[in-house]
């Protein structure tokens, strides 16, 4: 999982251009009093002017306009991006500015950017989109474009109309048919030629192009670092041999994008928000570079658990050894899981968590994976690893009578609580999935200890809570599950793995423990 993969050295030596925002942490540009401090921009082109000597920025306001003294400090070129939307006020105020900035840093910025990706959002029609490009164009003997996905061009050829040349975005991942890392330069191939054929006279720049590092899974792109590297070399060196002008998205990973895209939304840069390289172009790439951390980490959990639980499992010994073996393992075998679990639910809090809501959720899945692991064992050993009753005192009534609570009670609550977060979860990922994680590493120790709480001896009631409830929630599993494989193609092994999950979540429901009791008695026959 961690081991490092060889890939081919770079022979290029610098990057034409790169998309840059200078957002870091909880900086947003959906918070119009936030200025950038121009300490941050400075210090991020003493970074990239090692790499690149061109940069794209998407607007001018929130303190973005101070790039272009930094950027003439440092010899870099600026493709200054004017942000178009649907408000006309607005869009005025950028244009009038984007235009100052012309004239005050002329030699500075190689062209202009009417808009990005305007149509794709439909926020403006092309006609009024055309006319914003022509007062820029009016106003400035500046190269001008606009900036969409490709299809949007052949879609509405109209707006060639006034730009120089066209801009288009090509990014495999977030195509409606997504391509794998491995034929994506084929994919970008077959688009330079078709926009070649329908716009013979124009130059066509690649302005939006990358791989992201960590995310969902779109059918066969799959988002990794170790994807990542891959692409962008086999990018560049094509770019390179084929004389492809472009830019890549982007610079720094940006947090506040996965507030709009998911997790995949922050993790395209070649640097990471605390502004390390992602990895270099000649060394081997791990997808998980702190796995021996990863490592060490569940080991320490594991251990301390193991610590506390010690004197129970010594308790053992006065039973005979087969007992003192089978008990021992059955106990640190679930610590072990525990304390992988929580490791990896730990790295996706870290990833994929940007809001108070999303932390919250991860604690609630690590809380309630806590109280399934520490329940089954309670149950499991019994007052015979316990010196009071399998029984835990929660609070008082009036009348100073203790209100008591079983484990297997506790468990149940808890488990019931973990097989509506999945479908929740689920419901999710069938209506509104293509921002939407699977959050995998939250859900498959529950589906663990799902599977072994049938199995114990003391647990006689199995699952008697909310029975019914639990049967419609299952035949949900039966219903949605398949319909998100079946959105992925089949091809997404994530939702597999997601669909296993659910069936071992709701395991009762099949009915399994009938198997194992009917080997078991052939066994004992034997």
């Amino acid at each position: 999982m961690g081991r490092p993969i060889h890939l081919l050295p770079l022979s290029t030596k610098e990057i034409n251009c790169v998309s840059y925002t200078p957002f870091r942490g909880t900086q947003t540009p959906f918070d119009p009093n936030f200025i950038v401090p121009i300490t941050q921009i400075e210090n991020d082109f003493h970074l990239l002017s090692s790499y690149t000597k061109c940069v794209r920025i998407y607007a001018t306001d929130q303190g973005l306009d101070q790039i272009l003294p930094v950027a003439q400090k440092y010899n870099i070129k600026i493709l200054l991006g004017i942000w178009i939307g649907r408000e006309d006020k607005a869009n005025q105020k950028q244009i009038t500015h984007a235009l100052t900035l012309t004239k005050n840093y002329p030699t500075s910025i190689k062209a202009i950017i009417v808009g990005n990706e305007v149509i794709l959002r439909g926020e403006l029609s092309p006609q009024k989109l055309n006319d914003f490009i022509l007062q820029v164009k009016k106003s400035t003997t500046l190269p001008v474009t606009y900036a969409d996905v490709w299809e949007f061009w052949l879609h509405y050829p109209e707006l060639v109309k006034y730009v120089d040349f066209i801009t288009i975005h090509i990014l495999p991942y977030w195509e409606d048919k997504p391509i794998s890392v491995q034929h994506s330069l084929q994919h970008i191939d077959a688009i330079l030629n078709k926009m070649h054929e329908v716009f013979p006279n124009h130059k066509i720049f690649i302005g939006e192009t990358g791989w992201p590092s960590f995310g969902r899974i779109r059918q066969q792109a799959i988002p990794s670092p170790i994807n990542q590297s891959l692409y962008l070399r086999q990018f560049l060196e094509a770019a390179d041999q084929r004389k492809w002008d472009y830019n890549l998205i982007e610079a720094f990973d940006q947090p506040w994008k996965r507030t709009l895209e998911g997790t995949v939304g922050g993790y395209w840069g070649l640097f990471t928000e605390d502004r390390l390289p992602r990895f270099t172009f000649s060394e081997p790439i791990s997808n998980y570079n702190k796995w021996q951390n990863y490592f060490f980490a569940s080991f320490i959990i594991s251990g301390i658990l193991l610590f506390i639980f010690l004197n129970k499992i010594l308790t053992l010994t006065s039973h005979k050894t087969s007992h003192f073996i089978r008990y021992s393992l059955y106990i640190m075998g679930i610590i072990q899981c525990l304390g992988i679990s929580l490791v990896f639910q730990y790295h996706d809090l870290l990833i994929r968590s940007w809001t108070l809501g999303q932390t919250s959720l991860y604690i609630v899945y690590f809380i309630l994976n806590i109280i399934l692991a520490i329940s089954l064992i309670k149950i499991t050993f019994g007052p015979a690893c316990f010196s009071y009753d399998m029984l835990l005192f929660l609070k008082k009534d009036k009348r100073k009578k203790s209100i008591i609570i079983s484990y297997d009670t506790i468990f149940q609550i808890a488990h019931f609580a973990v097989c509506l977060l999945f479908i929740i979860n689920t419901l999710l990922l069938v209506f509104d999935p293509r921002y939407r994680d699977f959050p995998l590493s939250s859900f498959w120790f529950s589906g663990l200890i799902s599977f072994l709480y049938p199995l114990l001896e003391h647990s006689e009631k199995k699952y008697s809570l909310a029975p019914r409830q639990k049967s419609a929630l299952f035949i949900l599993v039966l219903i949605l599950c398949p319909f998100i494989i079946f959105q992925e193609k089949f091809i997404n092994h994530e939702t597999w793995q997601w669909f296993i999950i659910g069936l071992i979540l709701f395991s009762d429901k099949i009915r399994y423990t009938q198997f194992f009791d009917r080997a078991l008695n052939k066994f004992q026959k034997r």
